[in-house]
């Protein structure tokens, strides 16, 4: 503003004195606005000159100056004055109609500049007015077209500025107006009193068709400052060229002094309110502030200084509150700056929203929050923190309803270039959820102690313990609950190793893992054993809680060790080696005892075997009694997409006096298995019978047979099984119990099995997926009562449902009497087929 008063004054006042010849004048002002040695061009076209005005067509002033040319050209230039004002180096009033100031454009290189201290404003601000207070050598000057070239921002506005100087002997005011885009006008008046002025107002306005009128007003005292205003930013965006093209919305109200006598205090409040920005919204953003600048430019903010945030949404995020402490000390000279907040208050955020974390609220207590940097070096960070919690986390995999860090010492963070460090602290976790498809792991309560964790260059060091109680890992509809799982990691230079051990229960059932990685290699590996004894109440069903599982272990000790080893762009492998010792339990509901199995597993790409695993029981108790049961084992996956199949090589037992036999055959769960058939010898029927202990019957001999078993898509079918007598020698004794009158032929047969000697024993079985079991027994030999030497057929039909028989061994041990009715139900279906047979 300066130089423009000086070249503006420049050209009238040479033009009057080319006029009046008043030389000494010239000599007077032109070292005054422009320096001799400055080299300067001046042109001009005079049109009219009387003893009251002077009239310029044109004028064209260049100046060379060390940051560039300046280029000044104006048109139809008029002067108003009077003998009496030319005396007392003054005119009434001078009136432009065009001027245009081109500045300099090319940049420079930025120059060294003085310290800005707090001591320098009331000599700034006593310049200001000084010049504001002096005797102008006009009245009244009016610009009706003013254009500045090389201001930043001139692209805001798209008519040229006007510009008027009214100078009386109460009040001088200067007013400068710009037309804007949109019809709009602003208009900046400052006053001040005529002379030794100690008071500036400065009023800023924004008018337009259809909105209300926007006001900014400023006072400067020497001694203080005031400003206010109340700004409607849906009113003044039409009139601002944004880059966006978008309109933004709310209302901005400020409000702010500041005083320097002995040192510059100062305090202001802004806030914005309901605010948006195409689909970003704000609801409220506030900022409270008070302190004083110092000398070296340090600005010191005093407690209570504060920024608050309503809600706010956007594209990609949201947050229903934010309150953060401002207080502290900011510091900055050149390249150099420095934020050290100290704040008097807790930091808090609600409802934290993003595409894949949500964060209901977290608070923060710090004790000390710094950023700062030297030269071009990378920003430094530093914080000491009280306490940490937050509430409602959910991190797309992770669930933490609640979360507390409660440092031992307050927790000191410092982050620099290529180096960083964490002290000591401790966080709570209560409770925590990590899910991920079908599998969730949660716990109820959870301690983390960090003792080391700093990065220098591109070693990492750590050192972090952590303890786990009640804590359950579920996955589909089974879940297994761990009583306490104890971390241990450090890592020195490019070596991490680390403890795991989960307990599962017991003082003894423990999963103990250790693990070693190499950063610099990508290689590691971790091995693992585990132990675990099933007794009373912790049983593999209460382990593994949820859906019932078809085998549970009530006894014995099952033992696990594993390894996994990985390296860069490989694919891990593990093995797994299982091993249970006199183990007991059930299958399918089945008790059992004296169970022993060892399995090796391999899995990487695909899931295999190394060697067959074997399987042995003492005892099961199914339909019969089985003893001495011995399973062969291999795990099949030569498809990687495929679940595994377990093949079946081998399976035997004892049971009745003799031995049953499968051959080889596979289980998967995505495929059909395949078929496989039961072989059964010398099965002794006195044992067969007793462990049923049928009410009246009694059976000597022995059989064997074979049960060719299939798998349908409703469950497993027995076609044409067959059953055969061994040595064609047996004996059966029947007495049923009183079943009253019976027919004639139903009394020959059950007298004939009171003792019958037969010579062939043969039957087929069928069963069904519903349970339903059919069995055609023939009969051939004697029977004393009935003649010691006539041959006796018969042929028995009986059907029983197997589910519901099995129900019955297993809980009541015995045949009920509904199975004594279904045999004498068979015997007469039997005697009445034989009667037509004979009949035939």
């Amino acid at each position: 503003m300066k130089k423009f008063f000086r070249i503006l004054f420049l050209f009238l006042l040479i033009s009057l004195c080319m006029v009046f010849a008043r030389v000494p004048l010239l000599e007077f002002i032109v070292p005054l606005y422009v320096n001799r040695a400055t080299p300067h061009n001046l042109e001009m076209h005079l049109e009219t000159v009387s003893l009251n005005h002077l009239l310029l067509r044109n004028l064209k002033l260049s100046v060379t100056t060390d940051k560039g040319p300046i280029n000044v050209k104006a048109e139809n230039v008029s002067a108003i004055y009077s003998p009496d004002t030319l005396k007392q180096k003054s005119i009434h009033e001078l009136h432009i109609g065009t001027l245009q100031i081109s500045l300099p454009s090319t940049p420079q290189e930025p120059q060294s500049r003085d310290t800005f201290t707090h001591s320098s404003i009331p000599q700034l601000v006593e310049k200001i007015l000084e010049v504001l207070g002096t005797n102008f050598p006009v009245q009244r000057i009016r610009i009706d077209q003013l254009s500045i070239h090389g201001l930043p921002y001139t692209e805001v506005t798209q008519q040229l500025i006007t510009f008027q100087l009214h100078d009386s002997q109460v009040q001088r005011k200067i007013e400068i107006g710009a037309g804007l885009k949109n019809a709009g006008r602003f208009k900046c008046t400052i006053r001040a009193p005529a002379k030794k002025t100690k008071e500036i107002e400065v009023i800023a306005t924004l008018a337009a068709p259809g909105i209300q009128e926007q006001t900014a007003y400023l006072n400067l005292t020497p001694a203080a400052l005031k400003a206010e205003a109340h700004i409607s930013l849906q009113d003044i965006t039409p009139f601002l060229t944004l880059t966006s093209q978008e309109s933004v919305k709310g209302s901005l109200d400020f409000q702010g002094q500041a005083t320097w006598d002995n040192s510059l205090d100062f305090s202001m409040g802004c806030a914005i309110r309901n605010m948006s920005i195409h689909q970003n919204t704000l609801s409220s953003f506030t900022v409270t502030a008070e302190g004083k600048y110092e000398e070296s430019e340090k600005l010191i903010l005093f407690p209570g200084s504060h920024m608050e945030a309503g809600s706010m949404q956007s594209e990609s995020s949201s947050f229903d509150g934010l309150q953060i402490g401002l207080a502290g000390e900011y510091y900055w000279q050149e390249q150099d700056w420095s934020l050290a907040f100290a704040p008097d208050m807790q930091w808090k955020i609600n409802n934290i929203k993003t595409k894949e974390t949500n964060i209901a609220h977290v608070v923060m207590q710090p004790r000390q929050f710094s950023m700062s940097r030297k030269a071009r070096d990378i920003v430094k960070f530093e914080a000491i923190l009280d306490t940490v919690s937050g509430k409602g986390l959910d991190l797309k995999s992770i669930s933490i309803p609640e979360i507390t860090i409660h440092p031992k010492n307050p927790l000191q963070l410092t982050v620099e270039q290529a180096k960083w460090m964490l002290a000591p602290l401790g966080i709570q976790l209560s409770p925590l959820t990590i899910h991920h498809n079908k599998t969730r792991a949660s716990l109820k309560q959870a301690e983390l102690t960090i003792n080391l964790l700093e990065q220098s260059g591109k070693n990492l060091a750590y050192e972090i313990r952590s303890r786990v109680a009640d804590a359950k890992v579920q996955f589909s509809e089974y879940a297994i609950p761990f009583r306490t799982v104890e971390t241990e990691i450090a890592s020195s230079k490019d070596i991490v190793t680390g403890t795991i051990l989960l307990n599962t229960g017991g003082p003894e059932d423990l999963i103990t893992l250790h693990l070693q990685h190499n950063m610099h290699t990508g290689k590691g590996h971790i091995n693992g054993t585990t132990t675990h004894s099933f007794q009373g109440s912790n049983s593999l069903q209460k382990l593994i809680k949820g859906k019932q599982i078809p085998f549970d272990l009530t006894g014995g000790q099952a033992a696990c060790t594993f390894s996994t080893v990985w390296g860069v762009g490989d694919t891990p492998e593990t093995t797994v080696e299982l091993n249970i010792k006199n183990g007991a339990g059930s299958i399918l509901g089945f008790p059992y005892t004296g169970l022993n199995a060892e399995e090796k597993f391999q899995f990487g790409k695909i899931l295999r075997t190394p060697e067959p695993g074997t399987l042995s029981i003492e005892q099961l108790h199914m339909l019969v009694p089985l003893e001495q049961v011995q399973v062969t084992t291999v795990i099949d996956n030569r498809e990687q997409s495929a679940l595994p199949a377990v093949i079946f090589q081998e399976v035997s037992a004892k049971t009745l006096g003799g031995k049953i036999q499968a051959a080889p055959f596979t289980l998967s769960l995505t495929e059909k298995s395949n078929d496989t058939t039961l072989y059964f010898n010398d099965i002794n029927l006195a044992s067969l019978i007793s462990y049923f202990k049928a009410q009246g019957l009694e059976v000597e001999g022995t059989v064997s047979g074979h049960l060719p078993v299939q798998q349908t898509s409703e469950g497993f079918v027995v076609n044409e099984g067959e059953v055969h007598g061994i040595g064609n020698q047996g004996v059966i004794r029947y007495q049923p119990p009183d079943t009253g009158q019976q027919s004639k032929y139903t009394e020959m047969v059950l007298r004939a099995l009171q003792e019958f000697y037969y010579t062939l024993l043969q039957a087929t079985v069928t069963y069904h997926p519903d349970g339903n079991l059919l069995v055609e027994i023939q009969l051939q030999g004697k029977s004393p009562h009935l003649s010691e030497t006539r041959p006796v057929h018969l042929n028995i039909h009986t059907e029983q449902n197997l589910l519901s028989l099995l129900r019955s061994v297993q809980y009541n041990n015995k045949v009920t009497s509904d199975l004594d009715k279904e045999l004498q139900h068979s015997l007469k279906a039997g005697s009445h087929k034989q009667r037509e047979t004979e009949r035939k």
